[in-house]
């Protein structure tokens, strides 16, 4: 290898690295919370120590499919866990932004501003962090889950197919079906859609090809996911749409979003369609997020129509997530290219607004709507061939008649914008402050044409730069100063000190505890088995045979309400140990007080 080529991987790995440690501030990193709970018992083998023996939800794990646990657990301890969670929750994050490095690259955005613009921007933008809008997928999130690693197979196979290179792309997804098998699937549908749409030609040898790199690598999972649906426990005898009416509906049932969801995700689309007008092969852009809206759109009648576990398990109402990034990705190269063309002061304006209004602390819809205003506004000319061989759609074509209108009102949209959020921070007046100051010194910059057009590009890059650096600034001062520390309520506080001292207690058996968010880390946490919590109910979608004892015993213990009624239900059920939530130190009579809280007691049934 050439010194040039040594040079370029080490800046390619600079980049990378950089970029994602802003992310990773961004979103912090936590341990042992929302679906660690299944994750760390599968990894610490818990189901074989002698206090699970005879738990169901713990039993239910070994048919939880990825591959990212069992290589996990092959170096995880109980001491070393969360080193290894940390490291793992790091290298996919890196990775993610890796090939979003790649994407980015071979998309002709080779030049180290353009990078430099677009990684910051991606890497503080809140519409890549936290859940997609409608169905909460994973995007980049505060704790580690394989669905996050599979981000990084999800652009790469993307970013191959836009190349021509089918096999690899084949791979990428494989790779990503063996993570997480629904994305897997998700990617297939993409990439088999936007291959048709793009028109791209496939001989006999690259079809071979892929399916034989796309087998190797999901081959894996795709045994095992034979081998559970197979298996006793994944008979299904009850209706799995009142299932996940019960447990989680946000992820599968349209009836579970708002208008304002809704009206979000269409100006996403929106968005990212116009913004693949300005890659180099945007018709193949467009391919892959007509895919994504068809996959979508199956996912909003599917379930009504079909009451299966197959169909649920398909998670079709979450592939906005993948809309949602390829969108945001889409619009940041495109506010990169008319921010730094220099082609003229009003496309540089509109490249200002877009990745101004991606760079703020909360999504916003109002920040929606400037963004696609601003994008139809800058959309390029058509060549003569986009007007003989695709057509042009009735926004685009609707936009381009209008630009300098449509240019007028996305700036004056902005404005306004700004103007709210500098009246009303949620609390970070200094830093709104700074960033309108520094929008305004981006302006002014474009404004003014004194400068030579490289020193133009590098000034405006720079005043980005200290836009995007001012977030992650933010939160360090935050955190070192003790202004910005989590606050944890009383009753938080109560539940913890309850938690540690059944974990170091002597107690052994089965615990009868209140439903609620927090609950649902005590078998975790305490390391003793519950008779039922919410966050159980995942195991159904995995272990069918689970339902009926989830089920039943989550809408009696709903049901429970005093003191009295939890120790009468323990009883009858011969539960030991009771948690009940009380202000008063002591239990109803025939029950024994363990511990104490301020807003917790522990019972003990007396046995006599």
């Amino acid at each position: 290898m050439t010194s040039e080529g040594i040079r370029k991987i080490i800046v390619f790995i600079f980049f990378t690295m950089v970029f994602a440690s802003i992310s990773l501030l961004i979103t912090v990193f936590r341990f042992g919370i929302d679906n660690n709970v299944f994750h760390i018992p599968y990894v610490l083998r818990l189901a074989s120590q002698p206090e699970f023996s005879n738990d169901a939800f713990y039993a239910s794990l070994k048919y939880f499919t990825s591959l990212v646990w069992p290589v996990i657990r092959l170096v995880t301890t109980e001491s070393n866990i969360y080193d290894v969670f940390r490291v793992a929750n790091f290298i996919s994050r890196t990775s993610a932004f890796g090939a979003i490095l790649f994407l980015l690259r071979a998309n002709s955005l080779t030049n180290i501003w353009d990078i430099i613009t677009c990684m910051g921007v991606l890497s503080v933008t809140p519409w890549l962090v936290g859940y997609s809008v409608i169905g909460c997928h994973d995007l980049f999130i505060n704790y580690f889950t394989h669905t996050v690693v599979a981000w990084p197979f999800v652009f790469l196979s993307l970013t191959f197919l836009s190349l021509r290179k089918t096999a690899a792309s084949a791979a990428m997804t494989g790779a990503a079906f063996s993570i997480n098998a629904f994305v897997g699937i998700w990617l297939i549908f993409v990439n088999l859609f936007s291959l048709l749409y793009d028109r791209q030609p496939l001989d006999f040898r690259r079809t071979v090809w892929s399916l034989v790199s796309f087998l190797l690598l999901a081959s894996p999972t795709i045994l095992w996911i034979a081998l559970v649906a197979g298996s006793p426990d994944s008979k299904v005898s009850f209706s799995f749409i009142e299932y996940i009416r019960r447990y989680c509906p946000e992820h599968f049932l349209i009836e579970a979003a708002t208008k304002t969801d809704m009206a979000a995700l269409v100006l996403i689309y929106v968005s990212g369609l116009f913004a693949a007008r300005f890659v180099p092969n945007s018709r193949y852009w467009t391919g892959v997020q007509l895919a994504c809206l068809l996959v979508f759109l199956g996912g909003i009648p599917l379930p009504y129509l079909f009451d299966n576990r197959f169909v649920f398990n398909l998670h079709l109402l979450r592939s906005d997530g993948l809309e949602q990034a390829i969108a945001v990705i889409l619009t940041v190269m495109a506010g990169t290219k008319l921010v730094l063309s220099l082609e003229s002061i009003r496309r540089q304006l509109l490249g200002i607004v877009i990745l101004s209004s991606l760079i703020t602390f909360h999504r916003c819809m109002p920040d929606l709507i400037v963004i696609v205003l601003a994008l139809a506004a800058g959309l390029p000319q058509p060549s003569e061939k986009d007007n003989k061989g695709r057509g042009i759609g009735m926004l685009t074509s609707f936009a381009i008649r209008h630009t300098k209108t449509l240019t007028w009102v996305s700036i004056l949209g902005f404005a306004i914008v700004l103007a709210y959020q500098a009246i009303s921070p949620p609390g970070f007046v200094k830093i709104t402050i700074i960033r309108i100051v520094l929008i305004i010194s981006a302006f002014g910059l474009v404004l003014h044409r004194g400068l030579s057009p490289t020193r133009h590009r590098k000034m405006i890059v720079l005043v980005f730069a200290l836009m995007y650096f001012l977030f992650p600034a933010t939160i360090i001062y935050g955190r070192v100063s003790g202004r910005d520390r989590d606050y944890i309520p009383a009753e938080r506080k109560s539940w913890d000190e309850l938690v540690a001292w059944v974990r170091d207690s002597d107690l052994h058996g089965t615990f009868l505890i209140p439903l609620g968010d927090e609950a649902d880390l005590f078998q975790l946490r305490a390391r003793r088995c519950v008779w039922v919590d919410w966050k159980q109910g995942a195991a159904v979608m995995w272990s069918p045979s689970f339902h009926d004892q989830w089920m039943q015993r989550v809408a009696e213990v709903s049901t429970l309400h005093s003191p009295e009624d939890f120790v009468a239900y323990a009883k009858k059920n011969g539960i030991r140990y009771v948690v009940i939530k009380s202000d008063a130190a002591e239990c109803p009579t025939s029950c024994r007080l363990l511990k104490s809280t301020t807003h917790y007691i522990l019972c003990m049934i007396d046995d006599r």
